[in-house]
This record gives structure tokens, C-alpha cells and sequence, in this order.
């Protein structure tokens, strides 16, 4: 998970593929051939559930292990909290249990090659609502 203000330069499929370094094995994401691609933007109010994804090795330097503890995902997971990105941005990754975005929360579908985005749901009542 990123916020929209780390990741605003990314809109076509492959600057997101690269810059959230997408490409690990079984990737569900295929660049040239998916149409769209979804996001979902939204607020919290339970930022208690959010970490930082550090690996083992933040532990030499005095981090914290997150809630599940020191995640040990294969590459491209970094374990400092920042994605491998391909094209030397800088973009902070998060990690978050289960939680319950506010009220409005929105889904775009976003076209693969240029980027634009399409409002399709709205979360009202604890449920992402079809815009007609």
C-alpha cells in the first residue's frame, strides 16, 4: 500500500508495475496485455492498523518489528520500507491488517496505457456502491 501523494507520478500500468516493482513471480499483473487496472483511494481513521514492512535486517539498526513481526517476503521486498523501484523514485510502501476505510472511500478503474482514471464505486454502508 502507498499513499496517492508518493505515487502521483505513476498512472500508466507500467510506471506502476515498475515503480511498486510489480514484477515478482506469479505476478498477477501483465503489462501490454491488461486493459485497466484498478485503485483504491480512501482515509482511515484506524492508522494504528498500518506498519512499515521492515525485514530482519532493520533489527540491526533499532526498528521496531511490526505487528506479524519482520517480514521475510522474497525479492523484490526490500525490508526498509521503501519499494524496489525500477526507476530510482523514492516511493515509502506500507503494510496494513484488515481495515475499514471511511465512508466515500472511491475505486477507479485506471486505463493501462494513458492513464486515465474512471470513478466506478463509492464505499456507503460498508460496501464499495456501483456509480451508474
Amino acid at each position: 500500500m502507498t499513499k496517492a501523494q508518493d505515487t502521483k507520478e505513476l498512472s500508466k500500468l507500467q510506471e506502476v508495475y515498475d515503480g511498486l516493482a510489480l514484477g515478482y513471480e506469479n505476478t498477477p499483473f501483465n503489462v501490454g496485455v491488461d486493459k485497466d487496472y484498478g485503485v483504491i483511494r480512501f482515509k482511515t481513521d484506524s492508522v494504528d492498523k498500518i506498519d512499515i514492512p521492515y525485514g530482519p535486517t532493520m533489527e540491526r539498526v533499532g526498528a521496531k518489528a511490526p505487528a506479524g513481526g519482520f517480514d521475510t517476503s522474497p525479492d523484490p521486498f526490500t525490508g526498509h520500507g521503501f519499494t524496489k523501484d525500477m526507476n530510482d523514485n523514492i516511493i515509502p510502501e506500507y503494510t496494513m491488517q484488515y481495515l475499514k476505510p471511511n465512508e466515500g472511500a472511491e475505486l477507479y478503474r485506471v486505463n493501462s496505457e494513458t492513464g486515465i482514471e474512471e470513478l466506478i464505486a463509492k464505499y456507503v454502508d460498508g460496501k464499495f456502491v456501483k456509480i451508474k
